[in-house]
C-alpha cells in the first residue's frame, strides 16, 4: 500500500512534465505536417485536445486515490511517505522521515524551514 502511494504521489507530481513535452512534441509534429499533409495537423490538434481532456481526468483519479491510500495508512498508524510507524499526535508527523500530513491524507510541505539560513534580518 505505501509503493502504491509512492507511485501515485510521483505520477501526480510528474504528469504535467510529461504532458508539457508531449505537447511540445506534438506541436512540432504539426508545425512540420502543416506544410506537407494540413488534414494531418488538424487531426494532431484535436488528439492533443483529446489527450489533454484525458489527462486531466486521469491526474483527478489519481489525485482522489492517492488521497484515499494515504488517509488508510494514517488511519493504521502507519507513514504513506516511508511506510514505518509514526508519532500518534494529531499532526500526523513521522519521525523518520519528517513528513507532515493533514488528517484527509495531503501532505504538509514546509515552504519556509527554519534553519537560519533564510534570514533577511541580521542577527544582533
Amino acid at each position: 500500500m505505501h509503493r502504491l502511494y509512492l507511485i501515485l504521489r510521483a505520477f501526480n507530481v510528474g504528469s504535467s512534465c510529461a504532458l508539457l513535452v508531449l505537447l511540445m512534441a506534438a506541436f512540432a509534429l504539426a508545425f512540420v505536417f502543416m506544410f506537407i499533409y494540413p488534414l494531418a495537423s488538424l487531426i494532431l490538434v484535436f488528439l492533443g485536445l483529446g489527450g489533454l481532456w484525458g489527462s486531466a481526468i486521469l491526474r483527478k483519479l489519481a489525485s482522489i486515490v492517492q488521497l484515499r491510500v494515504a488517509r488508510s495508512l494514517l488511519s493504521q498508524g502507519l507513514c504513506p511517505n516511508c511506510g514505518n510507524s509514526r508519532s500518534d499526535n494529531i499532526e500526523h508527523a513521522c519521525q523518520t522521515c519528517e513528513a507532515r500530513f493533514e488528517s484527509g491524507g495531503i501532505m504538509i510541505v514546509d515552504t519556509d524551514p527554519d534553519d537560519g539560513m533564510n534570514s533577511s534580518v541580521p542577527e544582533l
